[in-house]
């Protein structure tokens, strides 16, 4: 069994450089940035933060 440390979404922020949790919103909803798997706060798996940022990062978009 592997334990698998979340990181939070003021973490994400801050490796990310973004100041507002409504970018973090935007970037869900308009550039595939991964769901949270838990709220209350927001965590996020690191290895699927990192392949969000390898595929791109918020150059992505949603197919339309």
């Amino acid at each position: 069994m592997q334990i698998e440390q979340l990181v939070t979404e003021k973490e994400v922020m801050a490796a990310l450089n973004i100041k507002s949790p409504n970018t973090m919103w935007r970037y869900r909803k308009e550039c595939c940035f991964p769901e949270p798997v838990r709220s209350h706060p927001n965590q996020y798996r690191p290895d699927q933060v990192n392949r969000w940022i390898a595929n791109g990062g918020s150059k992505q978009k949603i197919a339309s």
